[in-house]
C-alpha cells in the first residue's frame, strides 16, 4: 500500500501483482495519477470494485463497509478448520510459546502458508494482529505448539467471521480507537 499526501489531498494506492486499487476524495488527483501511470503501463479501468483480494467493499454515499467474511470462510475450509469449535479470544490465556517447545513440525511450509493467510487478515481484523505477531516470531523453528496457537486464532475467527469494519462518510480518522481482546 502506498499513500500520497500533498496538503489536504490524500491518494491511497493498493497494489498486488497486477491488480491496483486507487482511492481519493479528489477526482482531479486520481485522473492525473491514472494518466501518468498510463503513459508507462498498459492499464484497464474495471470501475468500482466490490471484492478485491479477499476484501469485500460496500460503498454508499454515507458509508464504507469492509468485510473479509467470505475470505475467512474460504480459509477455514481450505485448511480444514471449519469444523473447529469457536473461541472467545484469538489466543489461549496464560499460554507461553518458545523456540524449543515440543516436537518440530514435519511440514513447516504448511504452517507458513496458513500464517501468510492470517497476516493478510490483519488488514481488516486488528483484533487478531497481536496474536498473529506472536506466532510470527517462530517461523524459523516451527513446533506443534505454534501450529496449535495458529489454530486458536482460526477458532476465534470461526466465531467472529462476521466482525467487519464500518466507516461513516464524515468519519474523522484522528478519532479511530482500536481495542483488542487478549
Amino acid at each position: 500500500m502506498f499513500v500520497y499526501c500533498h496538503h489536504s489531498n490524500i491518494l491511497v494506492l493498493l497494489f498486488y501483482v497486477d491488480d491496483m486499487l486507487l482511492t481519493t476524495k479528489n477526482s482531479t488527483l486520481i485522473h492525473t495519477f491514472i494518466t501518468a501511470l498510463s503513459t508507462q503501463f498498459s492499464m484497464k479501468d474495471l470501475s468500482d470494485r466490490h471484492y478485491f483480494l479477499g476484501l469485500q467493499v460496500v460503498r454508499t454515499s454515507f458509508s464504507v463497509f469492509l468485510s473479509q467474511h467470505k475470505y475467512i470462510s474460504d480459509l477455514l475450509r481450505k485448511f480444514h478448520f471449519h469444523t473447529l469449535k469457536s473461541m472467545r479470544a484469538p489466543c489461549v490465556s496464560k499460554t507461553t510459546l518458545s523456540l524449543t517447545d515440543g516436537e518440530l513440525l514435519t511440514d513447516p511450509s504448511y504452517y507458513r502458508c496458513i500464517f501468510r493467510a492470517l497476516q493478510y487478515l490483519t488488514m481488516s481484523r486488528p483484533d487478531i494482529a497481536y496474536s498473529v505477531h506472536v506466532v510470527s516470531q517462530f517461523m524459523l523453528a516451527l513446533h506443534i505448539s505454534h501450529l496449535n496457537a495458529v489454530k486458536s486464532i482460526f477458532r476465534y475467527l470461526q466465531g467472529t467471521a462476521d466482525h467487519d469494519l464500518f466507516f461513516k462518510a464524515n468519519f474523522r480518522l484522528d478519532l479511530l480507537i482500536a481495542f483488542c481482546a487478549l
